[in-house]
């Protein structure tokens, strides 16, 4: 019994922790692999009247960041939307890799 639990314990140290994963967001649309023309994302504020739309909350499971925007500038298009300001990145939910963001959608005055 003893050498199953060393067993399982090394196991686990090598395979359930051990990983590294990097991930971007891209906010230039350029960057992007499907830009929505039009669409600006920022984490700030911007310096224009503005009316806002609604929040836009996205997750996904096992995808990349790039997908996520893509998703968000997508919802932020079918809102009418000119941008997504004050976007907020979350990342994991137990021992799940699921990336999530949420920003503004807002039109411009």
């Amino acid at each position: 019994m003893r050498n199953w639990l060393i067993i399982i314990c090394g196991l686990t140290i090598c395979f359930g922790c051990a990983r590294i994963r990097t991930d971007v967001a891209p906010l230039d649309n350029k960057l992007m692999t499907k830009p929505t023309p039009g669409i600006q994302l920022t984490t700030g504020d911007i310096d224009r009247p503005y009316k806002e739309l609604g929040i836009i909350f996205v997750k996904g499971r096992h995808v990349k960041y790039g997908k996520i925007m893509e998703e968000l500038q997508s919802k932020a298009k079918e809102l009418g939307a000119d941008a997504v300001i004050k976007i907020k990145f979350g990342k994991k939910y137990g021992y799940s890799y699921r990336p999530s963001c949420q920003g503004v959608a807002v039109t411009f005055e």
